[in-house]
């Protein structure tokens, strides 16, 4: 900033030595020379002239140095321009300025110029403003000449309008103005992007979040346990026993899950399953005699006592037998309402006598969308159980 300051400096006082003539636009030559010099030397001044051009057309532009020529010089006898009369008190003017006008050949591209105006014989002490000429006058002024002063040259970057022109308002009294233009602004897009940069450090690591209160996860791998039974045992032995006011769910992830004995479900516990055929469970779990009249019974999983809360959901159970009787789910003593299953796939095979998916022995659990396979044979005595075979959906 320092050097645009002392070249205008230098470049003031020369032109106020010299007589009125070409010298003035020989002069400002010098001037921009010098201003294009000290810009190659301060990229952030150069920046901020092409970022005043913006106003007009709100996109980015680049500048174009052309060697100096005259656009309009009003002063009787001039042949430059379309006016040789001063500007009047309250007097606007309109000049074009794409094409060829004056001693200028601008392309209908440019946006905006950067020129320099010079007021000349003024009057009466006034103010010159330059402006797009679609624009609304600005409040501002680039000249601010009096009687008695030599000519008075300024530095100004003005928009176009959208058909290529600028304005000029005199404010009081006359004066002449001459307008040279050593450069002009023109839409630019930017460059191809640029290489990646190198990939910054690795951030520190999350904490874990915090698994909910008595959810227990079941999984092959990074579970809170690997089997169901595992899960249940640890309920009133490592972890606090299951109350109404300390329940817990047990969720599997999909998967199959190999169980040796009976899964014993426990009160207040919920098991739940990551869908239908997506988790299963299942056990070589048969029995000698019918599990119904049996107070232990081999089976996949048991529900039974007439206090026991729990509901088992989205899940396949299943037992693949070895002996007389092969079970799936066996439920006893439950009372109505406290006990649910629902979608849940039940498959029990194996059993040289009987292979039922489900038996309810004196049960009334809630039971929906339940599927059992194969079909089971009646038991001697039905009075006091139910059994769920083939394709049955409750």
């Amino acid at each position: 900033m320092f050097g645009l300051l002392l070249v205008f400096c230098w470049a003031f006082k020369v032109v106020r030595t010299e007589t009125l003539g070409e010298m003035v636009m020989g002069e400002f030559r010098l001037v921009h020379v010098g201003v294009v010099v000290a810009l190659a030397a301060a990229t952030a001044t150069a920046v901020g002239l092409v970022g005043a051009v913006n106003a007009t057309n709100g996109g980015a532009s680049s500048f174009v140095p052309i060697v100096p020529c005259r656009l309009v010089d009003t002063r009787p006898g001039s042949l430059v321009g379309t006016r040789n009369t001063p500007l009047g008190a309250a007097d606007t003017a309109t000049f074009a300025v794409w094409g060829a006008n004056g001693s200028c050949a601008i392309p209908n591209t440019a946006t905006g110029i950067a020129s320099n105006v010079t007021a000349i014989s003024a009057t009466t002490p006034t103010f010159l403003t330059l402006y797009p000429a679609d624009a609304a006058q600005p409040p501002t002024s680039n000249l601010n000449p009096a009687p008695g002063q030599p000519p008075t040259p300024n530095q100004v970057t003005v928009g176009l309008s959208a058909a290529g022109a600028v304005k000029a308002f005199n404010n009081a009294g006359s004066l002449d103005l001459i307008i040279d233009i050593v450069g002009y602004h023109e839409p630019s897009s930017s460059g191809p992007a640029g290489p990646s940069g190198p990939a910054g450090p690795t951030g520190p690591a999350g904490t874990n979040g915090a698994t909910p209160a008595r959810v227990l996860w079941v999984a092959t791998a990074k579970g809170d346990f690997s089997k169901v039974s595992d899960a249940l045992a640890a309920i009133g032995t490592s972890l606090p026993a299951s109350s109404a006011s300390v329940p817990y769910r047990i969720e599997v992830a999909p998967g199959t899950y190999t169980e040796t004995a009976t899964l014993m479900m426990k009160d207040h516990v919920d098991l739940e399953g990551s869908g239908r055929d997506t988790t299963t469970i299942t056990c070589a779990c048969g029995f000698a005699t019918y599990p119904g009249s049996n107070a232990n019974p081999t089976v996949t999983l048991r529900a039974a006592g007439p206090d026991l809360h729990t509901e088992i959901r989205d899940i396949t159970i299943v037992n693949t037998g070895g002996n007389a009787f092969s079970v799936a789910i066996l439920t006893s003593d439950s009372s109505a309402g406290e006990l649910g299953m629902r979608n849940i796939g039940v498959t029990a095979t194996g059993g040289t006598n009987r292979n039922p998916g489900v038996i309810n022995v004196s049960s009334s659990p809630q039971m929906a969308d339940m599927t059992s396979s194969p079909p089971a044979a009646a038991p001697s005595s039905t009075s006091a159980s139910s059994m769920m075979g083939q394709d049955r959906r409750l």
